[in-house]
């Protein structure tokens, strides 16, 4: 058993001794190479760096941590307000009759294939502002929109 142990012994030293013989002589062979190709410099730029310059941040001239800012509402007495609102503003709500809309855009289709949201809104003029001429863009815009 010893002398089994010995012999890998020395065959795994002889085996790490051709390695590093190997490496040294690529190592010799690269320096060699570099020493012949010393004189002889490329051509134009070699190599570019862009932005070589190192960005230098300092840890003090970080801002401090600064936790948020909570109010403190617990201890100060709310006031009833006294505005005069008419709140049945905000149940009136503005309803697109999105079929009527579609009757128009159809009623345009059947004498031209092509109609513009001007066109639509030139001969239907709208009811309810806004929120009638952004229906009539998205329905204009959709291609399910066809003359029967």
């Amino acid at each position: 058993m010893a002398r089994l142990s010995e012999q890998l012994r020395r065959f795994l030293d002889d085996k790490a001794w051709l390695e590093n013989r190997r490496i040294m002589d690529i190592l010799h062979e690269i320096e060699t190479h570099a020493i012949d190709l010393r004189d002889d410099l490329p051509s134009g730029s070699f190599m570019l760096l862009e932005g070589s310059a190192g960005l230098i941040e300092l840890p003090f001239e970080r801002a401090l941590y600064r936790p948020p800012f909570r109010p403190l509402i617990a201890g100060i007495a709310l006031d009833e307000g006294d505005a005069e609102l008419d709140t049945a503003i905000l149940y009136a709500q503005v309803v697109v009759d999105r079929a009527e809309l579609l009757r128009n855009i159809r009623l345009e289709l059947q004498m031209r294939s092509q109609v513009t949201l001007g066109e639509v809104v030139a001969r239907h003029p709208l009811h309810n502002g806004l929120a009638e001429l952004v229906e009539c863009q998205r329905k204009c815009s959709l291609r399910s929109v066809a003359p029967e």
